[in-house]
């Protein structure tokens, strides 16, 4: 039900992109798999109705996800990227005591000037909507044990955050 845009979107694009959601809204499951296959993603008739119009809207909605610095790619999914789409402009719109506050509260004991700030936050937030193994490359990348299973996710995440940023 939510459609992303880019400011830099033509109206034409935009207009297309409503009018091809309106369409999958309505279709039925056989014809989103058939939109899918046109498409070359992989699809299977006895998905979901909401798997296969996510799908759908993910392949459509990648490059404006992308736009926003938003690395739908390594997300690889439209209600991951949405969700961290909105996580990120509740960052923006928080005040910078607010923004302190929360990243103090993740144990480091001095925050850096913006917009270094708002970045970590961001970045922190990428990492909860990460899928685990994605996470678990980051983890490898910067040298935290990421032997883990997912119910370790908040472990790691605060294990990325002390070796990055803490003292």
């Amino acid at each position: 039900k939510t459609l992303p845009y880019s400011p830099d979107e033509s109206e034409s694009r935009l207009r297309e992109r409503l009018r091809l959601m309106c369409i999958w809204w309505a279709s039925p499951e056989q014809a989103l798999c058939k939109e899918c296959h046109n498409r070359g993603l992989e699809a299977r008739e006895d998905e979901g109705h909401q798997d296969l119009l996510c799908r759908l809207l993910f392949d459509e909605c990648k490059s404006c996800f992308d736009s926003f610095g938003i690395p739908s790619e390594r997300l690889g999914d439209y209600r991951a990227c949405l969700n961290l789409s909105a996580e990120w402009h509740g960052i923006e719109k928080l005040s910078h005591r607010d923004k302190v506050r929360r990243y103090l509260d993740m144990g480091l004991s001095s925050a850096p000037p913006e917009p270094e700030l708002s970045e970590r936050l961001c970045k922190v937030q990428l990492w909860f909507h990460l899928p685990f193994p994605e996470l678990q490359k980051d983890c490898r990348r910067y040298n935290v044990n990421s032997i883990a299973k997912e119910d370790a996710r908040q472990d790691l995440v605060a294990q990325l955050v002390g070796k990055l940023w803490g003292d």
